[in-house]
């Protein structure tokens, strides 16, 4: 699909704008630079766009996602996770004149240790049944397990007393997300040259498998004996799939099964069944850490780029290493050579998302409420946000043994490139730009994953990580796709096209270099006047018929940032 006539003018303007900058600040240094690195002379001849000659290659980029990979599971704050961020640091150390600043929480850290079911006609005879993981932060139980009748509830059944109470209960699992003609529907512009997406309107982007914290709440608040999620997979391919991955600590014990086991506990409910499940698990303190890495330019009011560390896979969340790599390119050039300081965050907690309650997001949401204040003084400029590079597409297609459900297919096709954007000529255009030169197609610049409401901004939900940025009212643009397979530690490496990393990196590291030349106030777009209806909103109250984040914004107290 083309861009219209609107954007095409946008493109024009931003052309007559390419050369301006802000205005001087000084650089500063970092003296903790390796020796061998800061002997080192910085390169002078600053470069407009990015030569990819000067920056990582593919074969680059796959060392370090075999590095990634080589951590599994990353969950918040187990040692997998904390030695991949003191690798990350190690890295960023590296680079000359970068700055590096570190933020540690405490949490309460889980970590399952053992899990098994049992069925039955009675509790007085039951047998194993395979088990495909624990839901995260699951409540341990006796040694004894907890047994208790089984009750199927469909997904489309309220769980209530009435139905669950003393019970264990089964719950299917849906896949949830976007219908393609819905997404269409909310696109600012899309990339299509080819009308591949075109093809597939009658299709849908998956948001994965959809184990919801909502089921375990109203589970919990029924007096179930406990939940058993039911997928709709084989159990080898949704082995340990972390999700909900909230970080709450649940009252109530839960398991997760696979598409075979899940047909036989539904028999068994049907004919007045039992079950017994047991789960072991360790509970204790630990820290997680958040980096923030700034590389001082001309201008201080900063481009802020930013991806969380923690994940299940190589690919939940690659978008550190893109990071890395971008930080590394600009390092090498003088502090003269970047038109703005460039501060790449490194978040955590996005596995343990209310690291500090009633905040959701993990420190995203606290940084993001720092970057408000920053923004209101004049110190940052724009939010973009990176997640899930490369995504080859699984498609969920009958089981070729003849099976119950469906299995996971890989196909030949990649993800759709879905980047969500604030209302911003300079961020849509330099986009569009950006795409059509890297020539990554199916691509869609969207202003969220629904309908505008009422609520500022109108479209406030990004899909990922962006949201704590663009609901504080900051000019943002969040890169995400959502492969079937996302919350599952085993698909790794097998589901990244390293070609596709590679050009979407380098379409990141072109875009932070055009953004970095264009005015502040031509990247704020609607964010301007949404700032402006917000602070009169929170400062009069008159909150009531509109919904508004008045927590974290510039008058907020800065407690937990």
């Amino acid at each position: 699909m083309a861009p219209d006539r609107q954007l095409l003018a946008v493109l024009a303007l931003l052309a007559a704008l390419a050369g301006c900058t802000a205005r001087s600040a000084a650089p500063e240094t970092n003296s903790d630079v390796p020796p061998t690195l800061s002997d080192h002379a910085l390169r002078a001849d600053c470069e407009d766009s990015v030569d990819p000659n000067s920056f990582a290659s593919a074969d680059d980029l796959w060392q370090l996602e075999q590095k990634l990979d080589s951590y599994g599971l990353r969950a918040t704050g187990n040692p997998a996770h904390q030695a991949y961020v003191a690798w990350l640091q190690a890295q960023l150390e590296a680079i000359p004149g970068l700055i590096l600043q570190t933020s540690d929480y405490p949490i309460q850290r889980w970590t399952g240790t053992g899990a098994s079911l049992e069925v039955g006609d009675s509790m007085a005879f039951t047998l194993p049944l395979p088990i495909s993981g624990v839901v995260p932060y699951s409540r341990v139980t006796p040694a004894a397990g907890v047994g208790a009748p089984l009750v199927y509830l469909p997904a489309d059944t309220d769980i209530t007393e009435e139905n669950a109470a003393g019970r264990i209960v089964l719950r299917d699992v849906d896949i949830t997300g976007q219908t393609n003609a819905a997404l269409a529907a909310v696109a600012w512009w899309i990339y299509d040259p080819d009308l591949s997406f075109a093809r597939q309107i009658g299709g849908s982007m998956n948001n994965a498998q959809g184990v919801t914290g909502k089921d375990m709440e109203a589970a919990q608040a029924a007096g179930a004996a406990s939940l058993i999620f039911l997928h709709n997979f084989p159990r080898r391919q949704v082995l340990d799939l972390y999700r909900p991955y909230d970080g709450v600590h649940w009252t109530i014990p839960a398991l997760q099964v696979g598409a075979d086991e899940a047909a036989q506990l539904r028999t068994l409910a049907a004919n007045a069944g039992y079950a017994r499940l047991k789960i072991s698990a360790v509970e204790e303190p630990a820290s997680t850490r958040m980096l923030v890495a700034s590389l001082p330019g001309q201008a201080d009011d900063a481009l802020v780029i930013e991806s969380h560390t923690d994940g299940t896979s190589a690919l939940w969340d690659n978008g550190p290493l893109a990071m890395l790599a971008m930080a590394r390119y600009f390092g090498q050039f003088e502090p003269a050579c970047r038109a703005r300081t460039l501060k790449f965050v490194f978040t955590t907690a996005h596995l343990y998302q209310e690291l500090t309650p009633p905040w959701r997001s993990g420190s995203a949401n606290l940084y993001a409420q720092q970057m408000d204040r920053d923004y209101a003084a004049g110190k940052a400029t724009a939010a973009i946000v990176i997640e899930h590079l490369g995504a080859r597409k699984y498609a969920a297609v009958p089981r070729s043994d003849g099976g119950p459900g469906q299995e996971l297919s890989l196909g030949g096709q990649h993800e759709l490139n879905t980047f969500f954007v604030t209302e911003s000529a300079g961020l849509l255009g330099s986009l569009l730009q950006q795409v059509q030169k890297h020539d990554l197609r199916e691509s869609l610049a969207l202003r969220g994953t629904g309908l505008p409401g009422a609520h500022l901004p109108l479209s406030n939900n990004f899909g990922g990580e962006g949201n704590p940025y663009v609901q504080h009212l900051l000019p943002t643009l969040a890169f995400i796709t959502a492969p079937l397979t996302l919350f599952t530690p085993s698909y790794g490496l097998d589901g990244i096209d390293p070609e596709l990393l590679h050009k979407q990196t380098l379409l990141f590291a072109d875009l932070v270099q055009a953004l970095s030349k264009l005015p502040r106030e031509t990247i704020a777009g609607a964010a301007t006047a949404e700032r402006l209806q917000r602070d009169l909103l929170c400062a009069t109250g008159l909150d009531v018929a509109i919904d508004v984040l008045c927590e974290g914004t510039p008058s907020a107290p800065e407690s937990g940032s």
